[in-house]
């Protein structure tokens, strides 16, 4: 016997079960899959049907959009000018809608869009999935597979709407997060740990060859968790970023914004980590007038990092003097280190490595009230390096823009993915998102 599936839409009354309206979307013999390929509905069409379903409900919600006949100002009967079409974009397909333009005497004009009446015309389940690709992959790459989710090339999908929709929403996440209401804190912490580093990223102004964004990540020492041996990681934390350049005024009210939603009141030690760059220095101290008092350290992960990248310079016989340098740092004699620097300088002939060890002794110099006792900080178990935080330089700004070498940014670009990105990476998506939509939709009135 001869079988069919049929699926169909209706409408009907539910008082009395009438059906008002009915549509075929879809009818398919019925035959024993030979194949894995011919088991259930295909992507296409799935999408297919989700069209003709859509379709179906949006011209009964048409109607009820324009069934109106009074004037909200002033109560009196409107009058019809026209229908006019408008688009309406679903997450995986497109619709037009005809949408009744009213007036009254009174002066009062409807609204006759999607986007006038809802705020946009994007769905915002369409609307956040091109901003998390577009966060996370190049927007060709987003475009790609925006399409091959909708089975179509759909302009709506194109990487200029893809960059124009991070525009609005990083604007609207970056408003969200200078909003004191973001960084409500019922539990004040005694301490926190906030750390500031710089990235930098090619710029697409003519002339110019990069820029830096500068990125703040808070956490409690009480988030910090060790998972096998050796490895640590941060249960709890909050990422900020900025690529202004407007003196460092937005990032310093991120990142006082950020302490807060991590527990700082006046109340609470703030130790700050950097590279020791005057910037990042400068961003710490907007947490003074915050806090409790500010301790500032010199990242060790930095000076690590720094005399790992010259050693290879220094002469095998010689690497002993080297070590010494840096022993003494570790130690927090930075005078005792710069000694043994000059001796070590005066041994060597390579003009590379005198040139690297004369930035290693200026990078001490210009940073001696910040460098500690790194050794008695550690028996202690107190916090003294970034290396637990630092795959935030890496996870914010080398994963997704310096992915690709001939990648060039516009700093509002730029500025716009690290507020999405900063949103990720702190776990804190849900949250900015569903405040995000208050701001970018509305209600039709």
């Amino acid at each position: 016997m001869a079988k069919t599936i049929r699926i169909i839409s209706q409408l009907y009354d539910t008082k009395t079960g009438r059906v008002e309206l009915e549509k075929t979307l879809n009818t398919e013999s019925l035959k024993s899959p030979k194949t894995i390929k011919t088991l259930g509905y295909n992507h296409k069409t799935q999408i297919r049907i989700l069209q003709e379903a859509q379709n179906f409900k949006l011209s009964q919600q048409e109607k009820l959009i324009n069934m109106y006949d009074t004037c909200p100002k002033c109560g009196k009967k409107n009058r019809k000018q026209g229908k006019f079409t408008s688009p309406f974009h679903a997450i995986f397909t497109d619709h037009e809608l005809e949408i009744q333009r009213k007036s009254c005497t009174c002066g009062w004009q409807s609204l006759y869009t999607i986007e006038g009446l809802f705020g946009c015309s994007l769905h915002p389940e369409l609307l956040e999935r091109q901003s998390l690709l577009g966060a996370n992959h190049s927007f060709r790459n987003g475009e790609a597979i925006l399409d091959h989710e909708s089975c179509k090339h759909r302009s709506i999908n194109n990487d200029d709407r893809i960059k124009r929709t991070i525009a609005l929403v990083g604007e609207t996440f970056e408003a969200i997060k200078k909003d004191p209401a973001w960084s409500k804190n019922t539990k004040g912490e005694k301490e926190l740990i906030v750390t500031v580093d710089g990235g930098h990223l090619k710029s697409k102004i003519k002339g110019k060859r990069s820029f830096e964004a500068m990125i703040a990540t808070v956490y409690s020492p009480k988030s910090i968790r060790t998972v096998g041996k050796k490895h640590r990681k941060i249960i709890s934390k909050t990422s900020v970023a900025s690529a202004k350049k407007d003196k460092q005024h937005t990032m310093k009210q991120l990142v006082v914004n950020a302490s807060k939603k991590q527990g700082m009141t006046r109340e609470t030690k703030i130790t700050a980590l950097t590279d020791g760059a005057c910037n990042c220095w400068n961003i710490i101290e907007a947490l003074s007038e915050h806090s409790k008092n500010v301790v500032r350290i010199l990242d060790w992960f930095h000076i690590g990092k720094l005399f790992k990248m010259t050693k290879h310079l220094i002469p095998e016989d010689q690497l002993e003097l080297y070590d010494k340098v840096k022993w003494h740092l570790w130690h927090g004699h930075p005078d005792t280190s710069l000694i043994r620097l000059n001796q070590l300088k005066e041994v060597l002939e390579d003009e590379q490595a005198l040139t690297e060890l004369e930035g290693i002794g200026n990078y001490i110099i210009n940073n001696r009230k910040y460098i500690t006792n790194y050794h008695a900080r550690r028996l202690q178990g107190e916090v003294y390096t970034s290396s637990v935080a630092e795959t935030s330089v890496n996870s914010l700004i080398n994963t997704r823009q310096k992915q690709n070498q001939k990648m060039q940014w516009s700093r509002r670009g730029a500025h716009a993915i690290l507020q999405l990105r900063t949103s990720l990476f702190s776990k804190n998506w849900k949250e900015d998102w569903e405040q995000a939509m208050q701001g970018i939709y509305k209600e039709a009135a």
